[in-house]
């Protein structure tokens, strides 16, 4: 379960950045029709500094979690290997 985990990078684990996330698709508000937002636009500079402190935030917790299992998983297989070494 754990190994399994930690094959999986921190991006592939948040939404935002999957194949068809808003981001990639520029498909917000449920609406298909909705054309990708153009980077002058100062709403889009807005939205973008808030998507980018949210992700950022995710993937600073992510990540810190991530090291966490790293470690229990090290402690554990070291644990085995004196244990039946």
């Amino acid at each position: 379960m754990i190994e399994e985990r930690l094959k999986t990078t921190v991006f592939q684990r948040i939404p935002l950045f999957h194949k068809y996330s808003p981001l990639k698709t520029g498909r917000f508000f449920n609406n298909h029709n909705f054309p990708k937002i153009p980077l002058q636009s100062a709403h889009f500079s807005v939205f973008h500094f808030s998507t980018v402190l949210i992700t950022t935030t995710i993937y600073k917790y992510f990540q810190k979690r991530e090291m966490q299992e790293r470690l229990i998983y090290k402690q554990g297989q070291h644990a085995l290997s004196k244990r039946f070494g």
